[in-house]
Protein backbone atom coordinates (compact mmCIF):
# COMPACT_ATOMS: atom_id res chain seq x y z
CA UNK A 1 0.00 0.00 0.00
CA UNK A 2 1.36 3.49 -0.49
CA UNK A 3 2.09 5.90 2.00
CA UNK A 4 -0.92 8.41 0.57
CA UNK A 5 -3.46 5.34 0.85
CA UNK A 6 -4.18 4.77 4.06
CA UNK A 7 -5.05 6.69 7.43
CA UNK A 8 -3.01 5.52 10.31
CA UNK A 9 -1.04 2.68 11.36
CA UNK A 10 -1.84 1.57 14.92
CA UNK A 11 1.63 -0.40 16.13
CA UNK A 12 0.53 -2.99 19.28
CA UNK A 13 2.69 -5.78 20.98
CA UNK A 14 3.44 -8.77 19.03
CA UNK A 15 1.55 -11.29 20.43
CA UNK A 16 3.65 -13.83 19.60
CA UNK A 17 3.49 -15.12 15.74
CA UNK A 18 6.30 -13.41 14.47
CA UNK A 19 6.29 -12.36 10.89
CA UNK A 20 7.08 -15.56 8.88
CA UNK A 21 10.90 -15.68 7.53
CA UNK A 22 11.98 -17.01 4.23
CA UNK A 23 12.24 -20.45 5.57
CA UNK A 24 8.68 -20.81 6.92
CA UNK A 25 7.58 -19.76 2.49
CA UNK A 26 6.93 -22.93 0.54
CA UNK A 27 8.67 -23.49 -2.48
CA UNK A 28 7.31 -22.15 -5.70
CA UNK A 29 5.00 -23.91 -7.32
CA UNK A 30 4.04 -23.36 -11.22
CA UNK A 31 0.77 -21.62 -12.10
CA UNK A 32 -1.27 -24.54 -13.27
CA UNK A 33 -5.19 -24.04 -13.68
CA UNK A 34 -7.83 -23.80 -16.20
CA UNK A 35 -8.77 -21.23 -18.95
CA UNK A 36 -12.48 -20.78 -20.44
CA UNK A 37 -12.75 -18.95 -23.77
CA UNK A 38 -16.01 -16.58 -24.91
CA UNK A 39 -16.92 -19.43 -26.66
CA UNK A 40 -17.23 -21.96 -23.66
CA UNK A 41 -13.67 -23.91 -25.05
CA UNK A 42 -12.19 -24.90 -22.07
CA UNK A 43 -8.12 -25.20 -21.86
CA UNK A 44 -6.29 -26.67 -18.88
CA UNK A 45 -2.34 -26.63 -18.75
CA UNK A 46 0.64 -24.58 -17.25
CA UNK A 47 -0.56 -20.82 -17.06
CA UNK A 48 1.69 -17.59 -18.15
CA UNK A 49 0.43 -14.29 -17.24
CA UNK A 50 2.04 -11.46 -19.04
CA UNK A 51 4.41 -13.42 -20.79
CA UNK A 52 6.58 -13.62 -17.30
CA UNK A 53 4.82 -14.37 -14.33
CA UNK A 54 4.48 -18.32 -14.51
CA UNK A 55 5.28 -19.26 -11.00
CA UNK A 56 2.74 -18.72 -7.64
CA UNK A 57 5.04 -16.38 -5.09
CA UNK A 58 4.96 -13.50 -8.38
CA UNK A 59 2.65 -10.37 -8.21
CA UNK A 60 0.47 -8.85 -10.11
CA UNK A 61 -0.67 -5.17 -9.62
CA UNK A 62 -3.79 -3.66 -9.75
CA UNK A 63 -5.93 -0.69 -8.63
CA UNK A 64 -9.24 -0.49 -7.04
CA UNK A 65 -10.65 2.92 -5.97
CA UNK A 66 -7.57 4.86 -6.44
CA UNK A 67 -5.68 2.10 -4.38
CA UNK A 68 -2.67 0.15 -5.73
CA UNK A 69 -2.97 -3.92 -4.71
CA UNK A 70 -0.35 -6.06 -5.18
CA UNK A 71 -1.12 -9.75 -4.79
CA UNK A 72 1.08 -12.82 -4.97
CA UNK A 73 -0.83 -15.29 -7.91
CA UNK A 74 -1.01 -17.66 -4.81
CA UNK A 75 -3.66 -15.84 -2.97
CA UNK A 76 -5.61 -15.74 -6.08
CA UNK A 77 -8.76 -18.20 -6.98
CA UNK A 78 -9.67 -16.99 -9.99
CA UNK A 79 -9.41 -14.13 -12.72
CA UNK A 80 -12.43 -13.49 -15.24
CA UNK A 81 -13.55 -10.08 -17.31
CA UNK A 82 -15.75 -8.29 -15.79
CA UNK A 83 -17.14 -6.29 -19.05
CA UNK A 84 -15.02 -4.90 -21.09
CA UNK A 85 -13.13 -2.37 -18.43
CA UNK A 86 -12.63 -4.71 -15.69
CA UNK A 87 -11.17 -7.67 -14.29
CA UNK A 88 -12.77 -9.60 -11.14
CA UNK A 89 -10.15 -10.62 -8.88
CA UNK A 90 -11.39 -13.30 -6.62
CA UNK A 91 -8.64 -14.07 -3.16
CA UNK A 92 -8.64 -17.19 -1.86
CA UNK A 93 -9.97 -15.30 1.27
CA UNK A 94 -13.15 -14.76 -0.69
CA UNK A 95 -12.31 -11.41 -1.04
CA UNK A 96 -13.39 -9.96 -4.61
CA UNK A 97 -11.60 -6.88 -6.67
CA UNK A 98 -12.38 -5.21 -9.70
CA UNK A 99 -9.66 -3.96 -11.03
CA UNK A 100 -9.22 -1.55 -14.39
CA UNK A 101 -8.61 -3.90 -17.50
CA UNK A 102 -4.69 -2.00 -18.13
CA UNK A 103 -3.90 -3.05 -14.74
CA UNK A 104 -4.02 -6.65 -15.70
CA UNK A 105 -2.65 -7.93 -18.50
CA UNK A 106 -5.05 -10.45 -19.85
CA UNK A 107 -2.35 -12.30 -22.62
CA UNK A 108 -1.95 -16.09 -21.55
CA UNK A 109 -0.16 -18.88 -22.34
CA UNK A 110 -0.86 -22.00 -21.79
CA UNK A 111 1.68 -24.92 -21.60
CA UNK A 112 -0.17 -27.21 -22.79
CA UNK A 113 -0.23 -25.40 -26.33
CA UNK A 114 2.71 -26.54 -28.69
CA UNK A 115 3.72 -24.12 -31.09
Amino acid sequence: MEWDEFDQVVFEKNPGNLPAGYDDYSEPKELIGKVRTRDGKEYAGRIVYDLDEALDFEIISGYQEDIQYEIPLRNIKTITPNGSCCSKITLKTGTLLIWKRNAISLRIMMGCWSG
